[in-house]
Protein backbone atom coordinates (compact mmCIF):
# COMPACT_ATOMS: atom_id res chain seq x y z
CA UNK A 1 0.00 0.00 0.00
CA UNK A 2 2.88 2.38 0.79
CA UNK A 3 4.02 2.03 -2.84
CA UNK A 4 0.69 3.47 -4.11
CA UNK A 5 1.87 7.07 -4.25
CA UNK A 6 1.92 9.75 -6.92
CA UNK A 7 4.88 9.27 -9.27
CA UNK A 8 5.44 5.59 -8.50
CA UNK A 9 4.40 2.93 -10.98
CA UNK A 10 2.13 -0.10 -10.80
CA UNK A 11 5.33 -2.15 -10.97
CA UNK A 12 6.45 -0.77 -7.59
CA UNK A 13 3.31 -2.30 -6.05
CA UNK A 14 3.66 -5.54 -8.02
CA UNK A 15 7.33 -6.07 -7.10
CA UNK A 16 6.68 -5.41 -3.41
CA UNK A 17 3.85 -7.97 -3.34
CA UNK A 18 5.96 -10.54 -5.18
CA UNK A 19 9.00 -10.02 -2.94
CA UNK A 20 6.94 -10.46 0.24
CA UNK A 21 4.92 -13.47 -0.96
CA UNK A 22 7.80 -15.36 -2.55
CA UNK A 23 10.11 -14.39 0.33
CA UNK A 24 7.69 -16.28 2.61
CA UNK A 25 7.93 -19.29 0.20
CA UNK A 26 4.41 -18.98 -1.23
CA UNK A 27 3.41 -18.75 -4.91
CA UNK A 28 1.83 -15.64 -6.45
CA UNK A 29 -1.25 -16.48 -8.54
CA UNK A 30 -0.62 -14.99 -11.99
CA UNK A 31 -4.03 -15.45 -13.61
CA UNK A 32 -5.86 -13.15 -11.16
CA UNK A 33 -4.79 -9.56 -10.58
CA UNK A 34 -5.78 -6.33 -8.86
CA UNK A 35 -7.24 -3.54 -10.95
CA UNK A 36 -8.30 0.05 -11.26
CA UNK A 37 -11.71 1.03 -9.87
CA UNK A 38 -13.86 3.77 -11.37
CA UNK A 39 -17.16 3.92 -13.20
CA UNK A 40 -16.76 0.16 -13.64
CA UNK A 41 -15.65 -2.21 -10.89
CA UNK A 42 -12.77 -3.64 -12.96
CA UNK A 43 -10.86 -1.01 -14.96
CA UNK A 44 -7.34 -0.35 -16.18
CA UNK A 45 -4.70 -0.44 -14.99
CA UNK A 46 -4.24 -4.06 -14.01
CA UNK A 47 -2.31 -4.37 -10.74
CA UNK A 48 -0.66 -7.80 -10.74
CA UNK A 49 0.94 -9.27 -7.64
CA UNK A 50 4.07 -10.00 -9.66
CA UNK A 51 6.42 -8.09 -11.94
CA UNK A 52 7.07 -9.15 -15.52
CA UNK A 53 9.83 -7.08 -17.05
CA UNK A 54 10.80 -3.61 -15.91
CA UNK A 55 9.03 -1.36 -13.41
CA UNK A 56 9.57 1.56 -15.81
CA UNK A 57 7.35 -0.10 -18.42
CA UNK A 58 4.33 -0.25 -16.09
CA UNK A 59 1.70 2.54 -15.76
CA UNK A 60 2.62 5.57 -13.66
CA UNK A 61 0.39 6.32 -10.65
CA UNK A 62 -1.28 9.72 -10.62
CA UNK A 63 -3.43 11.63 -8.16
CA UNK A 64 -7.04 10.50 -8.13
CA UNK A 65 -6.44 6.92 -9.24
CA UNK A 66 -8.39 4.32 -7.29
CA UNK A 67 -6.91 0.82 -7.18
CA UNK A 68 -7.97 -2.54 -5.81
CA UNK A 69 -4.68 -4.05 -4.64
CA UNK A 70 -5.25 -7.80 -4.48
CA UNK A 71 -2.66 -10.12 -2.98
CA UNK A 72 -3.55 -13.62 -4.21
CA UNK A 73 -1.23 -16.47 -3.31
CA UNK A 74 -1.05 -20.24 -2.79
CA UNK A 75 0.88 -22.48 -0.42
CA UNK A 76 1.66 -24.81 -3.33
CA UNK A 77 2.02 -24.01 -7.01
CA UNK A 78 0.51 -20.83 -8.46
CA UNK A 79 -1.88 -22.62 -10.85
CA UNK A 80 -5.63 -22.24 -10.33
CA UNK A 81 -8.61 -23.73 -12.19
CA UNK A 82 -12.31 -22.98 -12.38
CA UNK A 83 -14.08 -25.41 -10.05
CA UNK A 84 -17.44 -25.45 -11.86
CA UNK A 85 -19.31 -23.80 -14.70
CA UNK A 86 -20.38 -20.63 -12.87
CA UNK A 87 -17.36 -18.72 -14.24
CA UNK A 88 -16.52 -17.59 -10.73
CA UNK A 89 -15.54 -20.42 -8.36
CA UNK A 90 -11.80 -21.09 -8.45
CA UNK A 91 -9.58 -23.61 -6.67
CA UNK A 92 -5.89 -24.39 -6.70
CA UNK A 93 -4.89 -26.99 -9.27
CA UNK A 94 -2.73 -28.91 -6.76
CA UNK A 95 -5.39 -28.59 -4.01
CA UNK A 96 -3.09 -26.48 -1.80
CA UNK A 97 -4.43 -23.75 0.43
CA UNK A 98 -4.86 -20.26 -0.99
CA UNK A 99 -5.58 -16.77 0.32
CA UNK A 100 -6.70 -13.40 -1.01
CA UNK A 101 -6.27 -10.03 0.66
CA UNK A 102 -7.71 -6.93 -0.98
CA UNK A 103 -7.59 -3.25 -0.12
CA UNK A 104 -9.09 -0.51 -2.24
CA UNK A 105 -6.93 2.60 -2.10
CA UNK A 106 -7.02 6.12 -3.46
CA UNK A 107 -3.79 7.67 -4.72
CA UNK A 108 -3.51 11.23 -3.36
CA UNK A 109 -0.84 13.93 -3.10
CA UNK A 110 -0.73 13.23 0.64
CA UNK A 111 -0.20 9.49 0.13
CA UNK A 112 -2.46 6.46 -0.25
CA UNK A 113 -5.84 6.37 1.49
CA UNK A 114 -7.20 2.90 2.30
CA UNK A 115 -10.85 3.24 1.38
CA UNK A 116 -11.84 -0.25 2.54
CA UNK A 117 -10.75 0.59 6.11
CA UNK A 118 -13.57 3.13 6.36
CA UNK A 119 -16.16 0.35 6.41
CA UNK A 120 -14.82 -1.02 9.70
CA UNK A 121 -14.90 2.19 11.71
CA UNK A 122 -17.77 4.08 13.33
CA UNK A 123 -19.08 6.78 11.02
CA UNK A 124 -21.21 9.92 10.88
CA UNK A 125 -22.84 11.88 8.06
CA UNK A 126 -22.36 15.52 7.05
CA UNK A 127 -23.38 17.63 4.07
CA UNK A 128 -21.12 19.48 1.69
CA UNK A 129 -20.75 20.91 -1.81
CA UNK A 130 -18.61 19.29 -4.50
CA UNK A 131 -15.82 21.72 -5.42
CA UNK A 132 -13.74 19.57 -7.78
CA UNK A 133 -14.13 16.33 -9.68
CA UNK A 134 -10.97 14.19 -9.80
CA UNK A 135 -10.33 11.06 -11.87
CA UNK A 136 -11.79 7.69 -10.88
CA UNK A 137 -14.77 8.79 -8.80
CA UNK A 138 -12.80 10.99 -6.39
CA UNK A 139 -14.02 14.46 -5.42
CA UNK A 140 -12.99 17.41 -3.29
CA UNK A 141 -15.98 18.43 -1.17
CA UNK A 142 -16.27 21.60 0.93
CA UNK A 143 -18.07 21.27 4.26
CA UNK A 144 -20.05 24.03 6.00
CA UNK A 145 -17.02 24.95 8.14
CA UNK A 146 -14.94 25.55 5.00
CA UNK A 147 -12.81 22.42 5.34
CA UNK A 148 -12.11 20.35 2.24
CA UNK A 149 -12.58 16.57 2.29
CA UNK A 150 -11.32 14.08 -0.30
CA UNK A 151 -14.23 11.76 -1.10
CA UNK A 152 -14.97 8.72 -3.21
CA UNK A 153 -18.38 7.50 -4.34
CA UNK A 154 -20.05 4.77 -2.33
CA UNK A 155 -20.42 1.47 -4.16
CA UNK A 156 -24.19 1.90 -4.32
CA UNK A 157 -23.84 5.31 -6.02
CA UNK A 158 -21.34 3.87 -8.54
CA UNK A 159 -23.51 0.83 -9.28
CA UNK A 160 -26.53 3.09 -9.91
CA UNK A 161 -24.46 5.41 -12.15
CA UNK A 162 -25.23 8.51 -10.06
CA UNK A 163 -23.36 11.38 -11.71
CA UNK A 164 -21.68 13.92 -9.43
CA UNK A 165 -20.64 17.35 -10.70
CA UNK A 166 -18.95 20.38 -9.14
CA UNK A 167 -21.63 22.45 -7.38
CA UNK A 168 -23.72 19.42 -6.37
CA UNK A 169 -24.87 19.29 -2.73
CA UNK A 170 -24.04 15.86 -1.29
CA UNK A 171 -24.19 13.87 1.93
CA UNK A 172 -20.90 12.31 3.07
CA UNK A 173 -20.15 9.46 5.41
CA UNK A 174 -17.00 10.11 7.44
CA UNK A 175 -15.19 8.57 10.38
CA UNK A 176 -14.15 10.38 13.54
CA UNK A 177 -10.65 8.98 13.00
CA UNK A 178 -9.89 10.81 9.74
CA UNK A 179 -11.82 13.95 8.98
CA UNK A 180 -9.94 14.58 5.72
CA UNK A 181 -11.60 11.77 3.79
CA UNK A 182 -15.10 10.44 3.28
CA UNK A 183 -17.46 8.84 0.85
CA UNK A 184 -20.40 10.35 -0.95
CA UNK A 185 -23.55 8.40 -0.09
CA UNK A 186 -26.26 10.73 -1.47
CA UNK A 187 -26.65 13.56 -4.00
CA UNK A 188 -29.43 16.08 -3.43
CA UNK A 189 -31.51 16.99 -6.47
Amino acid sequence: IKQAKVGNRVGNISKTIQDIVEGARYSVVRTLVGHGVGRELHEEPEVPGFLLGSISKTPRLSEGMTLAIEVIYNMGKADVIYANNDGWTIKTKDRSLSAVFEKTIAVTREGPIVITNMVHQGSFEVEGVVKESLPNTLFRVELADGSIVLCHLSGKMRMNFIKILPGDKVRLEMTPYDKEKGRIVYRYK
